[in-house]
């Protein structure tokens, strides 16, 4: 954990969880000093950078930017993840730091990550990212990068336990979170990493190739992985959680379309990448909504899975 001289600190990426990636969206709204996150209300930097990027980000941004202001007004260096909590309990409002610190100093909680600490029932409760350490042999569970690893709370509803974050290098966790940047290149990591059989790695390894699919070797990948069906709607709730608006998927006569749903094709369509062409009146059974896209589902023709145009079905 970083732990600069607050007083003397000039560069962003010098502040406990801080790194490239979150500095260049604190550079965006005109944060350019650490100084200037003093007496800054992170609910309100967050809106900001949602507003200014045109994009909703990932609401752990808050907990790195509460963790920042916390350490720039006096604090200990602690990382994000322990702000988690007060972020959810207290919505978009202001945050009583004292009142944090104050817990962490009765937690006897160290900002070294591998400490243990003592809960109030006397459980004896292993960091986070130790646990992680261990599970990953200290490698980006992604894509095995073994420097600048952090802690990654795996939305939309982690309980902020092991079994529900990853351990991820700065680059993975700078991309998940800022899809403008996203190196299609880097993901091919995952023709590995999809193997895992850790539900969370599973997890953020479907979103990765399903936001990448349009370049043709992630849906490759897709047709290949295989969860199970807890581990899916959890994949599927983050997935449209970062969809602003409710997606509504229809046919071609204007009907709703619904996962599970049988369709048939109103014409013929070729299959990118194959010899196949999936005939009309071919029916597609228990179809499955592409989550960002109410112009797409997904099917299985002749034994593939593809995906499908909204267009050129009928429930």
């Amino acid at each position: 954990m970083k732990n600069p001289n607050r007083e003397t600190a000039s560069n962003l990426e010098e502040l406990p969880n801080i790194g490239r990636a979150i500095a260049r969206d604190l550079h965006s709204i005109g944060i350019n000093h650490p100084k200037e996150l003093i007496a800054k209300n992170p609910f309100q930097l967050y809106d900001q950078l949602c507003r200014i990027s045109g994009k909703k980000h990932d609401p752990c941004v808050i907990d790195v930017l509460m963790s920042a202001i916390h350490f720039m007004e006096g604090g200990e260096p602690l990382p994000w993840w322990s702000f988690t909590d007060e972020r959810k309990n207290t919505g978009n409002g202001t945050i009583d730091f004292s009142m944090h610190r104050t817990k962490h100093r009765l937690l006897n909680l160290s900002p070294d990550a591998t400490d243990v600490v003592a809960s109030s029932e006397g459980t004896l409760i292993m960091s986070i990212e130790k646990e992680l350490q261990t599970r990953s042999e200290s490698k980006c569970e992604l894509c095995g990068a073994t420097d600048e690893l952090g802690v990654y709370e795996v939305p939309p509803t982690s309980d902020g336990s092991a079994d529900q974050c990853i351990l991820a290098c700065e680059i993975c966790r700078g991309q998940i979170e800022n899809p403008d940047t996203v190196d299609a290149n880097h993901w091919r990591c995952l023709n590995d990493s999809m193997w895992s059989q850790v539900p969370a790695v599973q997890v953020m390894a479907w979103r990765m190739l399903t936001r990448l699919r349009a370049e043709g070797w992630p849906q490759d990948l897709l047709d290949m992985m295989y969860l199970e069906d807890e581990t899916r709607a959890w994949a599927e709730a983050g997935s449209a959680e970062a969809v602003e608006e409710k997606i509504i998927h229809r046919d071609s006569n204007g009907a709703v379309l619904e996962a599970g749903d049988t369709v048939t094709l109103t014409k013929d369509l070729d299959v990118k990448g194959s010899t196949i062409t999936a005939k009309r009146g071919t029916a597609v059974r228990n179809i499955r909504l592409v989550q960002d896209n109410a112009e797409q589902i997904e099917g299985r023709v002749d034994g593939q899975q593809i995906v499908i145009l909204t267009k050129f079905v009928k429930k």
